[in-house]
This record gives structure tokens, sequence and C-alpha cells, in this order.
């Protein structure tokens, strides 16, 4: 058991937590036997730190952060992702939110802070007392102050200011200074003084403790005053500016000065663990910023070469490149007679035809939630349950090959004057699992499947050229459908590169199907089971009326059937096999 109290603008709450871990954030995720405590923290993570009590008296306390350290008041800091087991009382500062941990019930209000030393001594922050005496719409203001330092945003230089001001207008201090680390020293990287006598000095020995020792220190130098470089100066505090990675980057450094008359001579308690929260809220927002730069970078890389919506996926979770074993459906198209239009039109209007061809493909996957992986030629390559998860990702594949379909004779009009014949796409899909990554290098991305999933798509794609259809899709893709889509079973067939025969299906691109379609599936489906079963006369006579449509029009499939079941009558292989072999074929 342990009691935490949450302190930050929006108001204080303390809590008894009698067992188990308990998740401190923004939007904590409940996990088994947790307790989330959630924090009205504009600059909290959703799911922030982790703390759980151990057999010792202490706690076990886990950024959860993939990003911000989350600094203790005994200077050490919490980087993303680590643990650290730690003794009560602590705080930690989460966002501009503090968070203090006792074993006790808590007393009054507090803040992150240091504890007071001797005359001339350096205190360091080891723990966090009371604020007594402080009005409430003071902290409230101290607050607000904490909050638009940490929105300062722009730039680094914006956050460098807003703190130099706030530990002199906020905290009343005479001076303020943010020193960077550089190689040969500190420099100066912003600076505000209460007047022009305040100079700009700085006890560069407090720097360099708060810098090795990664903690707020303070001093009252009435004892060391004599020295020249802080002669006007009767006290100091200096906070430490962490990175991202808990490294003190910079040194938020304020004085009191002896001869401009400030009341009290001293820097108190409070005004130290104010300047360490202004420096814990600079960190913060610093490291959002960089965050943000490196979000922006990414975008704009990926988006040379995803469409936004991946892109966005990416940068939200860049770790996706690497590659991910995921069930995927592929989808593979491409145009029919390519060679062949290509020298009838000629190579300004293939270009243009092309690209409207693949665009057209493109917009009816990305209707459907899918990613364009690739375009090769006149070919196309999508996919869908990555990067996000989608469990209805058959079918939102097939749709996008239904609406391709359905698109393409309002394109084939459109060329109506200068093509021979009219357009027409044959579309493959397979369902399977993949190494879904970076496909490609380090010099061109290309996110997208690998396996043989893929592999599948591209042979059943070929395969519709030799069965007739439009769409055809395997098994597993078939299974992953409901009854709404209309199908066709086409039968098992022998695929180049794909070690066992795979059963295929037509798509009908027509839902619900038209009456005529489902009589002939009908008819199609019983003679293609005379046929796997040897009896290929039967399988003859179901398959002449289909012949005789008045339209004039014959079926693709059923002609192919045909033909295979007039061999057999001829030849009566012995062994029979029903499956058909495309290996080879084109």
């Amino acid at each position: 058991m342990f009691y935490l109290t949450l302190s930050n603008a929006s108001g204080r709450a303390s809590h008894r937590h009698d067992g188990g871990p308990a998740v401190i954030g923004r939007a904590p995720t409940p996990g088994p036997g947790a307790t989330c405590y959630h924090l009205d923290d504009p600059f909290a993570e959703p799911d922030h730190l982790r703390v759980e009590a151990t057999g010792s008296g202490g706690v076990r306390v886990e950024n959860l952060s993939r990003v911000f350290a989350a600094p203790l008041d005994d200077g050490r800091a919490l980087r993303p992702g680590e643990s650290l087991e730690v003794a009560l009382p602590v705080r930690i500062a989460l966002g501009s939110t503090a968070v203090a941990l006792s074993a006790d019930a808590p007393g009054a209000p507090s803040l992150p802070g240091a504890v007071p030393a001797g005359a001339g001594g350096i205190a360091e922050s080891k723990a966090v007392r009371a604020i007594e005496g402080v009005a409430a719409d003071r902290l409230a203001r101290w607050f607000e102050t904490v909050l638009s330092v940490q929105r300062a945003a722009a730039s680094s230089e914006d956050f460098y200011h807003e703190a130099a001001r706030a530990v002199v207008d906020l905290v009343g201090l005479d001076r303020a200074v943010v020193l960077v680390r550089a190689e040969d020293g500190w420099n100066v990287a912003a600076m505000h003084c209460l007047s022009a006598a305040a100079g700009a000095a700085y006890s560069s020995h407090v720097v360099n403790q708060v810098a090795q020792h990664r903690r707020t220190l303070y001093q009252n130098l009435v004892a060391t005053s004599s020295r020249q470089s802080l002669f006007n100066i009767e006290a100091v505090v200096a906070a430490p500016v962490f990175d991202a990675a808990g490294n003190v980057a910079s040194v938020l450094y304020g004085s009191r000065n002896r001869n401009l008359g400030s009341p009290g001579g001293t820097i108190q308690s409070i005004e130290a663990q104010l300047v360490q929260v202004l420096a814990a809220a600079v960190g913060a927002g610093l490291s959002r910023l960089r965050l943000e730069a490196t979000a922006s970078e990414l975008r704009e890389r990926f988006e040379r070469f995803f469409t936004p919506r991946l892109a966005a996926e990416l940068v939200r979770d860049p770790g996706l490149l690497q590659g991910r074993l995921r069930e995927v459906t592929v989808l593979v198209g491409d145009l029919r007679g390519f060679t062949r239009l290509s020298e009838y039109l000629g190579p300004e209007q293939t270009f243009q035809c092309m690209g409207e061809a693949l665009s057209l493909q493109s917009h009816c996957i990305e209707r459907y939630d899918g990613v364009v992986v690739d375009y090769a030629g006149d070919g196309i390559l999508a996919m869908w349950n990555a990067p996000a998860e989608q469990p209805n990702h058959a079918q939102r594949a097939c749709q996008a090959a239904i609406a391709i379909q359905q698109a393409l004779p309002d394109l084939s009009r459109r060329w109506c004057r200068t093509l021979p014949s009219p357009l027409r796409l044959g579309l493959g899909l397979s369902t399977g699992t993949a190494l879904v990554g970076n496909t490609g290098s380090d010099v061109k991305i290309k996110y997208g499947p690998m396996g043989p999933v893929v592999n599948t798509a591209s042979r059943v794609e070929e395969a519709t050229k030799y069965v007739g259809v439009p769409i055809a899709i395997t098994a597993a893709t078939r299974s992953r459908l409901g009854e709404d889509y209309a199908t066709r079973r086409l039968g098992r067939f022998r695929l180049a590169g794909v070690g066992e025969p795979v059963e295929l299906f037509e798509l009908h691109d027509q839902m619900p199907a038209v009456p005529h379609w489902e009589a002939e599936r009908q008819a199609f489906e019983e003679a293609l089971q005379h046929y796997e079963e040897g009896r290929w006369a039967d399988a003859c006579k179901a398959l002449l009326p289909m012949l005789t449509r008045e339209d004039g029009a014959h079926d693709a499939p059923s002609l192919r059937l045909l033909g295979r079941a007039t061999e057999c009558l001829q030849s009566q292989p012995s062994p029979f096999d029903p499956v058909t072999d495309l290996c080879g074929r084109r």
C-alpha cells in the first residue's frame, strides 16, 4: 500500500493505493489487476508511468513513455522504457504534473523541490517539502506559468527565453540565465534581468555541480561573496534541463543580488522548487519539439513513397519498417493486352492510358482502405490488414476489386475512339501470412508484404487469362467472405512457383448476382463436380446448354471445362488428375 498525490495547474488529488500496479497517464490503459489514475495534463502520455509496491517498502516505477524521460527529485531521470526500484517518499515529474509517492498519508500541497541547506552550503533536491503559507491563487499562477513555458513552442530559444523571464517575473529572482552545454563549457542561450545592474555573471562551480550530480542545487553565498565574479550576488539556484535520453543538456540558473534591495537576501526552498519545475517544463517542451521535428521529417520522407494515411502510420510507429508477420490479403492487377495496346497507341498515349488505369485502381484500393504497395509497368500490387489491423481485410480487398471492374467501362469509353477494343483488367487475390515491412532497401523504401502469398496472388492473376474471368480469388480468401459475395468455384489449379494445387473461385462483380449468373454458376459447379469425379460425359451434358445463350455470348470457364471433359472422353486418362496444370502457361 502507498499514497500518491497528483499536482498540476488543474488541481491536486491524493489517492490511497491498496495493491496491484498503478498506471498513471492522460488516458491510461487498464491491465490485469491494475488501477488507472487519470491526469488532466495535455503534456502527459496516455500511458506514462507504472508503479507497484515492492516487498522492501519501496516501489518499482516504470516509465511507459517511448519519448520522454521522467525526472526524479533526487536528480535521476527515468529514461523511456526504463524501470527502477526506489525508496519512499519520491517525487516524479510527468509532463507538467508532479507525482508524489509516499508511505504515509499526504499533507499540504507539494511540488518537486530541494532540501534547505546550511549557511553557505549547497542543497541537493532529495525530497519534496510541503508548500506552507502559499495562497491558492499564487499556486495557480505558478502552474499557469509552467504550462505557458511548456507551450512556448516555435523553437528552443522560445523555451529558454520564457523560462528565464519566468524565473525573474514569477519566482522573484533578480536575474536568470539559461546555459547550454558546449564542447568547451557552457554557452548563454537566454538571459533575463530585473535591471541592467544585475549583470550577466554566473557561478561556473554551481553549474558544473548541477551537471555532475544531475540535480537541482541552491546556495546562499554569504560566506563566499568575496569572490570577484559573484561580488554582488547573495544567493543562486540552478536546475538541470534533461534531454530525451536523460542527459543534462542545459541549466536554468537564477540569482538574487545583495545590492538590489531584494527582500530576504536568500533563496527559499519553495523558490528553488519552482525553478526546478520550470526546468522540467523546458525539458518536456524541448522533447516535444524534437519529437515533432522527427515526426515531420519522417512524414516528409514517407510521403515521397506512400499515401498520406500510410505515411501517418509509419510516423507513429517507424518500427513497422523492420518487418512483422501478418495475415494479409494481396491484390495483383494487370492490364490485358498491354503490349499490343502500347504498339497501337504509341509511347505518349500509352503513358497516359496506363496512368489513368493505374489511378482508377489506386483510388478504388484506397477507398476500401488498402495500401498500394507498388506499380510495375501496367501492373499494380496492393494489400490489406497492414499496417493497421483490419479484421475484414479479405472483404475490403474484394470490394475494391469489384469497384475496379465496375469503374473500368467508363475509362474504356473515354478511350473507345482510340483503342481497337475495350480495356480489360485481370485481378488476382490471395490471403495468407507474409512478412510485412521494408521490402526495398535503405536507398529506396518500399513498404509491403514478402512471402508466398504475394507470388500466389500474382499467379492467380495470370490464371484469370486462362479461365477467362476478370477476378479470381483463392479458397483462403473465399473462406473469409460472407454469403453476400457471389462466387463460383473454378476448380483446382497447379500454378507456377506454388507448391500445392490452389483452389480458385471467380468473384462476380455484381452484389447480389443477377439471376442468370446464379443459374450458370450452379450448372457450372455441377459440371465441375462431374468432371473431377471422372464422369466426363455427364459434365459435357451439363455444359452444353450454357453454350446456347440467347445473347450469343459464351461463358469462358464453361468452354474451358467442356474442352477438358471432351479431351478426357477421347483419351480416357488413367490415372486421372483433375487438377489443371497452368505451369508454363502465359
